[in-house]
């Protein structure tokens, strides 16, 4: 048997997966104010590189410069993973606080569905607005 030692903090992490859905409002517009919960998965959380940060921060783009995907944590997780672009994620326990993550991108190196990557961008709030908006 294979023994995995992980530092303390990095060690794997259960999170749970929200989709946004639009509904109408009463005005007719796009609203998304629906979340629909699409289940769980384990994954260990991380801190973006600089090279990650410079691939999905601020780049200069012909006449002006643009800001694209703001990211600050990476999630690995082992296996096909249900999460898309738009998602919104939620980890930890109500007792020690819980933390929102924004989905920003999601890569699957060589499509062998091994580890997929989610690049996230963390959210801050108290528990009871991230549990509001969710």
């Amino acid at each position: 048997m294979q023994y995995i030692f992980y530092r303390p903090g990095k060690e794997r992490k259960e999170f749970s997966c929200y989709r946004k859905q639009g509904a109408m409002d009463e005005k007719g517009r796009v609203a998304y104010n629906e979340n629909i919960y699409k289940g769980k998965f384990w994954g260990s959380l991380a801190t973006i590189t600089q090279k990650e940060y410079d691939r999905f921060g601020q780049k200069e783009n012909g006449r002006r410069s643009a800001v694209q995907h703001t990211t600050s944590h990476v999630i690995i997780v082992w296996g096909k993973t249900m999460v898309h672009p738009g998602d919104i994620l939620l980890v930890g326990d109500g007792i020690s606080g819980i933390r929102k993550f924004y989905v920003q991108a999601v890569e699957n190196p060589g499509e062998l569905n091994i580890a997929n990557r989610i690049y996230c961008e963390e959210r801050y709030g108290t528990a009871k607005e991230v549990m509001a908006s969710v």
